[in-house]
């Protein structure tokens, strides 16, 4: 995440008593521009799901205009660079992923004729579950890469999503 991108998150969950976490936060926000939904839809969805009121949509304007610039300049990146250990940094990419699908889903979703939008969404699925499905490995830098993979698989499948998306 970029820092504007991380603060106004953070913004948006002090200032209006958000209930999620960043990376439920950022990957909802995210599903939401991708899903290309009206700004009354949008604004709706915001003020339903994220349990904020009518005030906090000039916020989540700002923030939803910042991830499109970050997407715009391919610069999207779902986490802060740093360390942190597996449990918690698997606990973050779930978070994000679950929350995405929360937001790209409609009753349309099932309308989806792109078979690779298809595959990340099962993908994302799977992430979404990591710490429920997948053990630790013994080696850290085992845990770290994949890790790491699974954040640029992210990244990019969301970057990729966004780009079919602006070529229509």
């Amino acid at each position: 995440m970029k820092n504007s991108t991380f603060t106004l998150i953070h913004e948006i969950i002090s200032e209006y008593e958000c209930p999620f976490t960043e990376y439920e936060v950022h990957g909802f926000f995210t599903g939401i521009i991708l899903l290309k939904i009206s700004d009354t839809d949008l604004d709706k969805k915001i003020l339903a799901f994220m349990d904020i009121d009518d005030s906090s949509l000039p916020k989540s304007h700002e923030l939803i205009e910042c991830i499109r610039n970050d997407f715009k300049a391919a610069k999207f990146n779902i986490r802060q660079e740093g360390g942190g250990d597996y449990y918690s940094i698997s606990s973050s990419l779930s978070e994000w992923t679950y929350y995405f699908l929360i937001a790209f889903q409609t009753k349309n979703s099932s309308d989806l004729d792109d078979h690779r939008v298809i595959e990340i969404l099962d993908v994302f699925d799977e992430i979404s579950q990591l710490n429920q499905k997948y053990k630790i490995d013994d080696d850290n830098d085992v845990n770290e890469e994949s890790l790491n993979d699974i954040n640029d698989f992210i990244e990019k499948s969301v970057q990729y999503i966004f780009n079919k998306n602006d070529d229509k």
